[in-house]
């Protein structure tokens, strides 16, 4: 069973604000180093903008650490998704994936 942690959503002006979080298990980082975190994904992100023509929009992007995944998926509204994910269920962001398409 997938298990989310912390999701937020991100403005391109770097502001962000939680959407949900797990309130059965700690967080490993502290909320100042998830923003430090989101604000370098949303730099990666405008790096990525740039390439768009040649590469196609970016979908979505995991990055896997031992312990979890943080996930971050671009919205339509041109703000970010971010959270993260403690087992390796691919399932889990299709369905994320689903519901951000529609």
């Amino acid at each position: 069973m997938t298990r989310s942690g912390l999701l937020l959503c991100a403005t391109r002006k770097a502001t962000s604000f939680p959407v949900s979080n797990r309130h059965s298990e700690e967080n490993l980082l502290t909320l100042e180093e998830t923003h430090e975190s989101l604000k370098h994904s949303l730099e990666r992100w405008d790096e990525r903008d740039m390439l768009q023509e040649k590469i196609g929009r970016g979908r979505y992007v995991v990055a896997s650490y031992e312990k979890i995944k943080r996930v971050t998926i671009p919205l339509k509204s041109g703000n970010l998704l971010f959270f993260s994910i403690e087992d390796d269920s691919d399932d889990f962001i299709n369905d994320i994936m689903k519901l951000v398409e529609e």
